[in-house]
């Protein structure tokens, strides 16, 4: 649905698409850290 031309290069991306894609990156990568950095902090209180 609503699928034009793909783009050949990356500079032919609308920055409609780049900067939520770059957040969601962003976001991704961020929860990751926090998780292996909060997980064994649980992990140490459960016992």
């Amino acid at each position: 649905a609503g699928m034009g031309l793909r783009p050949k290069t990356k500079e032919e991306l609308p920055i409609q698409v780049v900067v939520p894609a770059y957040i969601l990156s962003e976001l991704k990568a961020g929860f990751q850290i926090g998780a292996v950095l909060f997980l064994p902090l649980m992990r140490g209180s459960a016992a």
